[in-house]
């Protein structure tokens, strides 16, 4: 795979996007939606729905990809795609800077403007 250049060039392709794939989490929040769920307050059975509902949207979006990839192509759909998701990582990590911090023994807290 790696004696000529544009097979070099494909695999290089093909490991960087499947690694940006990796760093935006979804498999772990797909994995985890449960305890994040029960975490945030849901019940057992409410957070098992949720984990069913985001598995029925992440199917379903799978055919708008399909139509969205021959409407425009991979290109452009992949470009957007980076761009959106550097602009969201960007945005969390400001928010993460101005609005965590850490307690004397080292937990995390999440300073919040909105009065409870």
């Amino acid at each position: 795979l790696c004696c000529d250049a544009v097979s070099l060039r494909r695999l290089v392709i093909c490991s960087v996007l499947q690694s940006f794939q990796q760093l935006t989490g979804i498999n772990s929040i797909m994995y985890y939606m449960p305890s994040i769920a029960a975490a945030v307050g849901f019940g057992t059975n409410t957070a098992l729905g949720q984990t069913g509902i985001n598995g029925i949207v992440n199917f379903l979006s799978t055919f708008l990809a399909f139509i969205f990839v021959d409407r425009f192509g991979r290109r452009p759909l992949l470009l957007g795609g980076a761009l959106l998701m550097g602009l969201a990582m960007t945005v969390l990590a400001l928010l993460g800077t101005f609005y965590v911090s850490f307690d004397a023994i080292g937990r995390t807290v999440v300073e919040s403007s909105v009065a409870a």
